[in-house]
């Protein structure tokens, strides 16, 4: 082999030799971070519901619904699992109105109810939906928004943001909250205006609960009085004394 040959052959085995440590090296930083911590460089894992989350390993869900324009909503249902007595509940509230922020007088509904032979319907409404890392700078979203959290057994610190696989599953999941309240006869706070007065018997009005001083003159309905026939049988019933 010619003397230029050589030297030429050695030189690109060193350039090899130097690009690949240089390389090596640049991964070995990137990886490292700090006294041998290393940092993740790929992105977090996703946990699947039905997959890596299983049926028995769910112990709580939350689901708030919120907007901000009229018609204003705030939604939640919450599901809880009871490990003393082994059953789950159901815990929701409602509120609603033409305003924004919604406050506790504009709530409609209220509740707990179980859930222990319906709580296979609703996982099957999480099945497939995925759970991901909280990010702590979430900014809040003016507009409103969907907010979901699971929390099982074992999971890694952090994973808690759920999203469903799709907006059928999202759907059914309201729909079947508001079915398994609905059938067992939610606890509604009524506006005095809706209520159905028709029927009620006077005979059953507690008189004795009214207070004289608290009834108003001005406010009595005068309709139907006949001042004259009043004034006539009183002037008979003081005839009738003196004879």
């Amino acid at each position: 082999m010619k003397k230029g040959t050589l030297n030429s052959a050695f030189r690109v085995a060193g350039a090899v030799i130097i690009t690949a440590t240089v390389l090596l090296t640049g991964c070995v930083s990137e990886k490292r971070n700090g006294a041998g911590r290393t940092k993740m460089t790929t992105s977090p894992k996703e946990f699947i519901v039905g997959e890596d989350i299983s049926y028995d390993a769910i112990m709580s869900f939350e689901y708030t619904y919120e907007t901000t324009t009229a018609p204003v909503i705030h939604q939640h249902y919450e599901i809880i699992r009871d490990y003393s007595e082994s059953a789950y509940y159901l815990e929701y509230w409602t509120r609603e109105g033409d305003h924004y922020p919604l406050k506790d007088e504009d709530e409609t509904r209220r509740g707990k109810i179980d859930i222990t032979d319906d709580f296979v319907d609703l996982y099957l409404c999480l099945t497939g939906g995925k759970v991901t890392l909280l990010d702590e700078y979430i900014e809040y979203d003016e507009d409103g928004g969907l907010w979901t959290y699971l929390y099982w057994q074992n999971s890694p610190d952090g994973y808690t943001v759920f999203t469903f696989e799709n907006q059928e599953d999202w759907d059914q999941f309201v729909e079947t909250c508001d079915a398994l309240i609905e059938a067992a006869e939610p606890i509604v706070r009524p506006d005095l205006e809706d209520l159905d007065l028709d029927g009620i018997d006077p005979d059953d009005i507690d008189s004795e609960a009214i207070d004289a001083d608290d009834i108003n003159a001005d406010d009595m309905n005068q309709d139907g009085i006949d001042s004259d026939n009043n004034v006539s049988d009183t002037e008979e019933i003081i005839d009738d004394t003196t004879d």
